[in-house]
């Protein structure tokens, strides 16, 4: 971890929690290198994100990949869709059935979860392009028809596990993951990294559009990221902070008593007429998304800080 960084108590431990995923995807993707189709590592990434969660989550949710059921009567034509990350009570939730096989782990299987059980359910895409943005939406999307046997605390979300090179330079991908017609509990999404600087991840959220003009709002020649170890962010002689870069940002974080840390953001932002999707490059973006991830299962607004653990936030420099 960059030097000029520094975080809460046991911040560089938990980081290792995304390095871990990472190296596990990355791991498949070395190994089928000659293949002539090449979808073990998406797959892999799924496996190592539902192990991370398994291991991390309070032990009232449980983790599973498989089948959300409502209490409804089946029709002709009904379809049962599979989701990769289905987050559920743990305590009272039946498991309707398993699938899996002998070669499968526990955490490998199948699951068959009543819908009002279910707290929160993960869509992961292998990289970020607009065809995966697409599709994570409307797949999310299907649960629309069964809106309304979740619990009031439902949310969903997307996990990217890498933003390709090649995209780094078009802002307007963004337009891609805006989510019309709505999706039911989206909130917000994840990219775990990007080439131009290991330590950031990307968090994405979605806001209401309020009509106001952004400095970066769906201008096609803003890049989708930006090594945030560049950013023109700093700190002047009279102490305060400086942000002198296009679609430049800061998260500050009080210690409760008269100092306050901060961490540098890149946020480009692209709107239609009534939302926004928002990209937030830091080197805190895996422990924010966490964080709101965990208030959201708790049905708490994404910002009432029940949690601060993990959090990174970087040394600017004073000019």
């Amino acid at each position: 971890m960059n030097p000029k960084r520094y975080g809460m108590v046991g911040w560089q431990e938990f980081a290792s929690n995304r390095t871990q995923i990472l190296a596990k995807y990355d791991l498949s993707k070395a190994q089928e290198a000659s293949r002539p189709t090449k979808t073990a590592h998406g797959v892999a990434g799924e496996a190592a994100i539902r192990e991370w969660l398994s291991s991390f989550l309070p032990a009232r949710y449980a983790v599973t990949s498989g089948y959300i059921i409502p209490d409804v009567v089946q029709t002709p034509g009904y379809k049962l869709y599979h989701y990769d990350i289905i987050i559920f009570d743990a305590l009272n939730a039946p498991i309707l059935w398993t699938e899996g096989n002998p070669d499968q782990s526990e955490l490998g299987k199948r699951r068959a979860i009543p819908a009002k059980y279910v707290h929160s359910v993960l869509e992961v895409k292998s990289r970020f392009a607009s065809e995966s943005a697409s599709g994570a939406l409307e797949k999310l999307r299907e649960l629309n028809a069964i809106s309304s046997h979740f619990p009031v605390q439902f949310s969903s979300a997307i996990i990217f596990i890498e933003l390709p090179d090649s995209l780094v330079s078009t802002g307007e991908a963004l337009r891609h993951l805006i989510p019309e017609p709505p999706v039911f509990g989206l909130w917000g999404g994840l990219i775990l990294r990007c080439g131009l600087n290991k330590d950031m991840s990307g968090e994405l959220s979605f806001v209401k559009n309020d009509g106001g003009a952004g400095s970066v709002q769906n201008a096609p020649d803003v890049p989708l990221a930006k090594d945030i170890d560049k950013l023109n962010i700093y700190i002047n002689d009279e102490g305060n902070c400086i942000i002198a870069e296009s679609g430049g940002g800061a998260m500050f974080v009080s210690d409760g008593r008269s100092n306050w840390m901060v961490s540098k953001q890149y946020v480009p932002t692209y709107c239609s007429n009534d939302v926004c999707v928002m990209l937030s490059w830091s080197a805190n973006g895996f422990s924010q998304f966490t964080l709101d991830m965990l208030n959201r299962l708790e049905g708490k607004g994404p910002r009432e800080e029940n949690y601060r653990f993990g959090q990174i936030f970087d040394f600017l420099d004073r000019r």
